[in-house]
């Protein structure tokens, strides 16, 4: 098994470059394909046999000792031009996946209108992961799939 998105981020010391555990935002009014953080997720509604996404997979390691990470799942709506946080907040553990929800819609009618327009058949999500304070130093890796299966 393979996630397709993986990023890190770090609780001081944070390296060059590297990204401190809490520091993500949501970022405003801004599309997916201007969108260059790592915690970014873009994926189809369903797989090559049709089978449709259920829910959005999370897993983290990191130091020994790691909480509980508090985090949202936000995704893009393309008409609204606008980021919205789906459900509330989650605990992320360390070793363990935890499920999100994912907004899943139908295709539109077949109309003059909806050719001009994307169509519902993708997703884009972007996990924001708070520090719940004492954390341990370290690196976070945290990685996010979309998941084919039920509860």
């Amino acid at each position: 098994m393979r996630f397709p998105t993986k990023f890190s981020r770090w609780v001081a010391p944070v390296p060059p470059g590297g990204i401190a555990l809490g520091a993500d935002v949501v970022p405003v009014g801004q599309h997916p394909s201007q969108n260059t953080m790592s915690n970014l997720m873009v994926s189809r509604f369903a797989n090559i046999n049709g089978w449709p996404c259920h829910r959005i997979a999370v897993t983290y390691r990191g130091p020994a000792g790691g909480p509980a990470l508090p985090a949202t799942l936000w995704f893009w709506e393309e008409l609204t031009q606008h980021w919205y946080q789906i459900g509330g907040t989650v605990s992320l553990l360390r070793d363990h996946v935890t499920f999100f929800d994912v907004v899943g819609l139908l295709d539109g009618p077949n109309s003059q209108g909806e050719i001009l327009n994307p169509t519902a058949g993708s997703i884009a999500v972007l996990l924001l992961v708070a520090d719940p304070g004492g954390t341990p130093a370290g690196e976070y890796v945290l990685a996010i799939a979309p998941d084919l299966t039920t509860f």
